[in-house]
């Protein structure tokens, strides 16, 4: 399932929809704490198959404390909600 942009990208005539997804979380030294940093690179299909990208053009989000920012941004707190959950059921099913 491909991740669509609200506002894709346009360069030389070419619309570039979707993204590539890097997510990194890292615990920090506080019991609840958590930084993440997100890259969305855009994308599009290639006619003959595969995709062409747009390093260049990456949307970049870094966040040093995830929940302080969570508590005053409902739809960021629902994204970290449904990213942490959809993890620990990953971890739980594969029993890691």
């Amino acid at each position: 399932m491909p991740l669509i942009s609200t506002t894709p990208t346009v360069v030389d005539g070419k619309e570039y929809p979707y993204f590539l997804v890097n997510l990194s979380i890292s615990p920090y030294n506080a019991p609840e704490g958590a930084s993440v940093a997100l890259r969305l690179t855009p994308y599009r299909n290639e006619e003959l198959g595969g995709i062409e990208q747009l390093p260049d053009h990456a949307k970049a989000v870094s966040l040093l404390d995830v929940f302080a920012v969570a508590q005053n941004d409902p739809a960021f707190e629902k994204a970290v909600e449904g990213i942490m959950t959809t993890l620990q059921t990953f971890i739980n099913d594969k029993q890691l």
